[in-house]
């Protein structure tokens, strides 16, 4: 936000003293702000607003006021708007954020459901319901056209509650778990499934809400990190949760050579997919925040 000059009323005594505010080189004051769309609930209206960030005072501010503005220099424009892309450094501090960590494991959860699908179903299917190939390839894309509906419903669902960024965080995070858990739920209803259309059945809810808690997912990252640290959180939670959910199908297929059955394999499925609603329950609690923006100073 850019201003030629600043104005601000002190009282002094009885009288208010004025006093002007401007940049040393005679530059604008361009300073450190935020905005925000959102809608109001009460006349439904959208309402688009902003705010300046402020700091601790330098030392002439400090005579007249114990805040001033955060003044940004150039050179720190592209960083706060986020086009300055990330260095190896912020990728390593976003490593020791608890957020970040929460996201690559909840999101392990997350893929290993649907690589478990993705992988084996026709296999399943040929497995305890003895169908032929080609019968197995027609009734595989029902979960997967499920799955479309359900990431469908969370980008509608997600849409809704954007009025700041922590409310935002927790609408998602609770989208994130209720769909996790629903779909864990699912997935260990299979294995008590007596017939092939409870199977199909119960399948292809687990994929609508798994897909459903990916979309959100992908969601929070836009609100919980900076659009310049954006791609590099979404990279980090795809290397993290591949390195999960590639077990997935190893699992299974190890256990099906022992066990002849699919159903150690989808009560694990269902377990790491609980286990990973807990990461985004218990560990995306806070916006990812790494290193300042150098606050400048402005001189009287």
């Amino acid at each position: 936000m850019a201003f030629t000059s600043g104005r601000k009323l002190e009282p002094k005594g009885k009288i208010k003293q004025a006093y002007a505010v401007d940049m040393a080189s005679g530059d604008e004051m361009v300073m450190a702000g935020l905005w925000s769309k959102w809608r109001d609930p009460a006349s439904r209206e959208e309402v688009l607003s902003c705010t300046v960030l402020t700091c601790a005072p330098n030392d002439a501010m400090a005579e007249i006021h114990n805040r001033m503005p955060v003044i940004l220099d150039e050179k720190d424009w592209p960083k706060w708007l986020g086009e300055e892309a990330a260095t190896e450094q912020d990728l390593l501090a976003l490593l020791r954020t608890r957020t970040m960590w929460g996201m690559m494991l909840g999101f392990g959860g997350i893929n290993y459901t649907a690589w478990l699908y993705l992988t084996w179903l026709p296999g399943y299917l040929a497995s305890e319901y003895h169908l032929k190939l080609g019968a197995t390839g027609m009734i595989s894309g029902i979960p997967f056209a499920a799955g479309a509906v359900g990431m469908v419903a969370s980008g509608v669902l997600t849409d809704l509650k954007v009025r700041d960024r922590l409310q935002a965080m927790r609408y998602r995070r609770y989208l994130i778990v209720i769909g996790m858990l629903l779909s864990a739920g699912c997935t260990a209803l299979v294995v008590r499934a007596t017939s092939l259309t409870m199977a199909v059945a119960g399948i292809s809810m687990a994929v609508m809400f798994i897909h459903f808690a990916g979309t959100a997912a992908w969601n929070l990252i836009h609100v919980s990190s900076s659009a310049r640290l954006s791609p590099q959180v979404g990279a980090l939670q795809s290397m993290g949760s591949y390195a999960i959910a590639s077990a997935g199908p190893i699992i299974t297929g190890w256990l099906l050579d022992r066990t002849h059955s699919f159903h150690i394999a989808l009560l694990i499925c269902s377990g790491v997919t609980a286990a990973g609603a807990m990461a985004y329950l218990t560990m995306t609690l806070k916006p990812i925040v790494i290193g300042r923006v150098e606050e400048r100073s402005a001189v009287v």
